[in-house]
């Protein structure tokens, strides 16, 4: 799914991005097998992202993504789109998650 926020500023981005990997994190609890290494390896790009924003931080620019699981036209996006799609399924009853994971999949552009 390619992302739909077009005028985020990477304020905006690091919050959100945080917001949902906060909510991801809390997840892991009840994880296990597959889905919790897709919610670890979600939390890691999440974490790798913020962290090259943090980097860069321009309050008033325009996100931009910084690391390839937010590039949509990459393997590592789509895998990570794939991921992410993934772990809503199975946490489909958990209102949570899926809209950390619908926020997520805004910024993979």
């Amino acid at each position: 799914m390619k992302g739909t926020i077009s005028l985020s500023t990477s304020s905006d981005a690091i919050r959100d991005l945080e917001d949902s990997k906060k909510t991801l994190e809390d997840q892991c609890v009840v994880a296990s097998g597959e889905t919790l290494v897709k919610l670890l390896t979600s939390i890691q790009h999440i974490v790798d992202e913020v962290g090259a924003l943090e980097a860069s931080l321009l309050a008033t620019a325009t996100y931009v993504p910084q690391t390839d699981p937010f590039k949509a036209a990459t393997t590592d996006a789509q895998d990570f789109v794939a991921d992410l799609n993934s772990i809503k399924t199975a946490f489909a009853p958990v209102g949570t998650v899926v809209q950390a994971i619908d926020k997520l999949l805004t910024y993979i552009r």
